[in-house]
């Protein structure tokens, strides 16, 4: 696995942050993340839009666990 892409933010940062820098250019099929890309509109809706698929565990606290 090659990366292409990077981007850098401060340690204090989320990791969000960088995913908005990274994603929209993605050329993958599949995105698998850990619980803090767990963020729908964000992360998970925009790359269903692109017809991506998303594998990403749902946090502990939320009210709807959906499945991997």
């Amino acid at each position: 696995m090659n990366g292409k892409c990077s981007s850098l933010s401060g340690g204090q940062a989320h990791d969000l942050a960088g995913a908005d820098d990274l994603l929209p250019g993605m050329q993958a099929d599949l995105l698998i993340a850990d619980t803090a890309y767990d963020a729908d509109e964000r992360i998970v809706s925009m790359l269903a839009d692109r017809d991506k698929a998303v594998v990403i565990p749902p946090k502990a606290n939320q009210k709807n666990q959906a499945g991997l």
